[in-house]
C-alpha cells in the first residue's frame, strides 16, 4: 500500500486545516501555486463514533471522515469567503431573505445517482430536525423550493448571516434522499455504511480498528481528490498515539488527541511538524455558557465577577502556551470577531467586591 512520504508531516491542532485541505480537497489557491502529487494513503487518528451520519450528530471525531464522504453546497476559503462546491454559483436577494443555488450537473452520489435539489431540501430538513445546531443555523429558513433538478431556493423568515456561513459539509452535508429517506434516520443502516456526495467513498469500517475511505473516481472535479485513500485509525491511548506518530504508523494527529507535554517534545523531532494554523478559526475554545434567564447568572455583576475571577494566563501556561486569551466567545478569524469588545482583567479583589455589592 502506497503511503505519503514527506519530510514534515504535521500534527494538526485545529480541525479547520483538515476540513480545508482534505475536506475541500485542496481545491482553493494552493492547488494552483504548486504541483500536488497524486496518490498515496493518509493515515490519521480519530475517535470511533456510533455512526458516520453527520447530519444528525456532531463531534470532531465524526466530522473528519464525514466531511470527506459528504459534500456541501459551499466551501469557505481562509478568509471565510464562500467558494463553489456542489453549488457552482448562487444569488442572494437584496433583502437577504432568498438564497438561490445552482448545482453542478455532473455531481453524483457514490452509487451513481445524480445529486439534485430534492436531495438538498431533504438534507436541510434532516439537519433542522436532528442536528444539535440545526435550529440555531437554519431556524430562519421558512421553506426550501426546488423549481428544477439543479436549482434550489432557500426562503428565509428574516435575514440571518449565520445561515449563509453554514452551507459547508460540517453543518449541511448533502445526503441522498433515495437512500436515507426511508426508515428511521437515527438507526438507518446507511449511517454505518454511508453513501455520500463528497470526494471519498466509504469502503470499510473495522470496528475498534479503522475506517477506510477511497477516492471516488466519478467525483465531479477532474483530477481530484489527490489521495488514493484515507485511513482513520482508532488508538484510544494518548501514549500509543504518540508512538504511532513517531514511528510513522500514522501521519497526522489532530488537536485534542495528544497530551500537551508530548506536543512540545514532538516539535523537536526532525521528521515531524506542529502547526497551529487555522486554530483561530475553528480550534477548541474554553468558555462558560451562561443561562441569562435564571439567578444568580441573570445578574450582570455576578457575570462580571466570574470574568474577573478567570486567570487566563494560568490556563495558557497549563496548556504549554499554545492558546491565545479569548476576547469573547468568537474565534479570532471569525468574520464576526470584534477586537474592541470590553475586557475584564484577572482581579479577584474586584470579583469579590462585585459579589459583595449584591
Amino acid at each position: 500500500m502506497k503511503t505519503i512520504k514527506r519530510k514534515s508531516l504535521r500534527i494538526i491542532l485545529s480541525g479547520v486545516i483538515l476540513f480545508t485541505i482534505l475536506g475541500m480537497v485542496a481545491s482553493i489557491s494552493f492547488a494552483q501555486t504548486e504541483k500536488i502529487p497524486r496518490g498515496g494513503t493518509l493515515k490519521m487518528v480519530r475517535d470511533e463514533y456510533p455512526h458516520l451520519n453527520s447530519a444528525i450528530i456532531t463531534g470532531i471525531g465524526i466530522l473528519f471522515p464525514a466531511c470527506q464522504i459528504f459534500a456541501g453546497l459551499l466551501q469557505y476559503d481562509e478568509n471565510f469567503q464562500p467558494q463553489p462546491y456542489l453549488a457552482k454559483k448562487w444569488e442572494i436577494s437584496p433583502d437577504g431573505r432568498t438564497y438561490t443555488f445552482y448545482l453542478e450537473e455532473k455531481a453524483t452520489f457514490h452509487d451513481g445517482n445524480p445529486i439534485t435539489s430534492a436531495d438538498v431540501a431533504f438534507s436541510l430538513e434532516l439537519v433542522k430536525k436532528y442536528h444539535p445546531w440545526g435550529e440555531q443555523y437554519f431556524g430562519s429558513v421558512e421553506r426550501v423550493e426546488t423549481p428544477g433538478p439543479h436549482t434550489v431556493v432557500f426562503k428565509l423568515k428574516h435575514p440571518c448571516p449565520a445561515t449563509f456561513i453554514a452551507f459547508h459539509p460540517v453543518m449541511l452535508p448533502i445526503l441522498p434522499r433515495h437512500i436515507y429517506g426511508e426508515g428511521e434516520i437515527r438507526t438507518h443502516p446507511a449511517n454505518v455504511k454511508p453513501v455520500g456526495s463528497g470526494p471519498f467513498k466509504f469502503v470499510e469500517w473495522k470496528k475498534g480498528q479503522y475506517i477506510l475511505l477511497e477516492r471516488y473516481e466519478n467525483y465531479f472535479r477532474p483530477g481530484k481528490p489527490y489521495l488514493d485513500r484515507i485511513i482513520y485509525e482508532f488508538i484510544p491511548d494518548p501514549s500509543a498515539r504518540t508512538i504511532a506518530l513517531e514511528t510513522g504508523s500514522v501521519h497526522l494527529i489532530p488537536w485534542g488527541y495528544l497530551n500537551y507535554d508530548d506536543i512540545r517534545r514532538l516539535e523537536k523531532v526532525p521528521h515531524l511538524g506542529v502547526t497551529l494554523k487555522g486554530a483561530e478559526a475553528s480550534g477548541p475554545r474554553i468558555l462558560i455558557d451562561i443561562n441569562l434567564r435564571k439567578p444568580p447568572l441573570n445578574n450582570i455583576n455576578v457575570r462580571k465577577a466570574i470574568a474577573h475571577a478567570v486567570n487566563k494566563d494560568t490556563i495558557i501556561e497549563i496548556l504549554n502556551g499554545y492558546p491565545k486569551p479569548a476576547l469573547a466567545h468568537l474565534r479570532y478569524k471569525s468574520r464576526f470577531h470584534n477586537p474592541k469588545v470590553q475586557q475584564y482583567e484577572y482581579n479577584l479583589s474586584k470579583a469579590n467586591q462585585l459579589l459583595d455589592e449584591e
